[in-house]
């Protein structure tokens, strides 16, 4: 997927848009992952399981820009996000 974006809290945003498209198209159930991100992309794996809507619980609506945090610390990054169900 390729994302266009302004910087990068607004590619991890939409990034984490793309799993909830996935999580609505293809009941797809998002349970692990590594991310890198720097200032000019995203590369992502990401490992969960299809087909699992007898698992979910609710549905999700979409990752907002509301409170949103995106920290560089000397361990890697750190992102609070709040989703919309």
């Amino acid at each position: 997927v390729y994302i266009d974006s302004l910087d990068a809290e607004d590619r991890l945003v939409q990034w984490l848009n793309e799993i909830v498209v996935l999580a609505l198209t293809n009941n797809f159930l998002f349970n692990d992952g590594a991310i890198s991100l720097t200032d000019n992309g995203l590369s992502a794996t990401i490992l969960g399981e299809s087909n699992s809507l007898d698992k979910v619980k609710t549905e999700l609506k979409s990752v907002t820009y509301h409170d949103l945090q995106l920290n560089e610390r000397a361990d890697g990054w750190r992102a609070v996000f709040i989703v919309d169900v």
